[in-house]
């Protein structure tokens, strides 16, 4: 059963993001099995994998099919090709947005709380960050898993449900974990994710500032982000707390 901390994840990435632009076209096997050959954004990217999707999957097809991946992260049993079929699935909003709604919230995936993170996640997603043309949404995507969470919770300490916000609480733990390992190695590598990453953490770090009158640059997306919510002063300066922290 999803828990309410992935119901409200959920409910704001279908509001968050656009539409994926997907294409996917379903093949047979010698064996007689469906699977799918999905081209993605990621262009240089074409992977079979054993689960079957409809052809342009919504965001609802990919939350259902994200756990195949989850469990091979989880269990440590991802091959190369289930690597580049990684890289292919969250190449697309849909598919991104379905992986973390139930990388960060399930109760069975510990290893999203395990510092490094699991190897082929990471080279997945910064595939999808170097693609070309090169992106930033699955930098944005990773952000706002910190930003939604660390407020949801003070909404829910305000109403006195304490388990609902320690789920919130886990959700931002689980992200934040994530993005800060990134961050932080980018002083190692080359890779794009890391610079991309921090780059979008000052553009929003300068748009909650902006929010909260304390300066700061107002952007176009970040600040439409902030205001579609709502977030008020105690949630905002949350926000930026955690973010600083990464």
């Amino acid at each position: 059963m999803a828990t309410l901390s992935r119901l409200v994840l959920q409910a704001a990435f279908l509001t968050t993001l656009g539409p994926a632009s997907t294409a996917a076209a379903l093949t047979l096997r010698a064996a007689g099995t469906r699977s799918l050959v999905w081209r993605s954004p990621v262009a240089n990217v074409i992977a079979s994998t054993s689960f079957s999707l409809p052809e342009n999957p919504s965001f609802e097809d990919c939350i259902d099919a994200a756990p195949y991946f989850c469990r091979q992260l989880q269990e440590s049993d991802c091959d190369s090709a289930d690597c580049r079929s990684l890289a292919t699935f969250i190449g697309s909003a849909n598919g991104a947005r379905g992986f973390f709604v139930n990388w960060l919230t399930n109760d069975e995936y510990t290893a999203a709380e395990q510092t490094p993170p699991p190897m082929p996640l990471l080279q997945a997603l910064n595939t999808v960050c170097s693609a070309p043309p090169p992106t930033s949404f699955i930098a944005r995507l990773m952000l706002m898993n910190v930003a939604m969470p660390a407020a949801t919770a003070l909404v829910h300490r305000r109403s006195g449900n304490e388990v609902a916000a320690q789920n919130s609480e886990r959700t931002r733990l689980r992200a934040s974990l994530l993005a800060s390992f990134i961050i932080n190695s980018g002083a190692d590598n080359d890779q794009a994710l890391p610079k991309t990453l921090a780059k979008e953490k000052v553009i929003l770090l300068g748009a909650v500032a902006h929010e909260m009158g304390e300066g700061g640059e107002k952007d176009l997306q970040w600040t439409d982000f902030l205001q579609r919510w709502g977030y008020d002063q105690e949630q905002l300066e949350f926000i930026s707390a955690e973010l600083r922290s990464l």
